[in-house]
């Protein structure tokens, strides 16, 4: 999953995520202080994660408070419509003949 959902979910929830680092997590989550991102294929790395998580209460809700906030700031459907109508806008805007516009060849 390029955007894993979950992920996003349980930052919203307030809870602490531990994730490998695959699709677009780190977009989602800063490591250490939203989640706690390990390489994919560590095991070791994932039960040290974990248990760190675990036993750890303040980590805990530390991770778990500012995935929340992370999840609201950027991801809350207020600010994905924003983000996307400054997108068209640009996008919609009259320009000269030859210009380049967003998402051409050369950004």
């Amino acid at each position: 999953e390029t955007f894993p959902n979950v992920v996003l979910e349980a930052m919203a929830s307030g809870l602490a995520v531990v994730s490998t680092d695959v699709g677009s997590v780190r977009e989602m989550a800063e490591e250490g202080r939203s989640a706690l991102i390990v390489p994919p294929d560590d095991e070791g790395a994932l039960h040290a994660a974990l248990e760190r998580v675990v036993g750890d209460v303040a980590l805990r809700r530390a991770l778990g408070a500012r995935g929340r906030e992370i999840a609201e700031e950027r991801f809350r459907i207020e600010a994905m419509c924003r983000k996307r109508e400054a997108i068209f806008e640009e996008l919609m805007e009259p320009r000269a003949p030859g210009a380049m516009r967003l998402g051409s060849a050369e950004r």
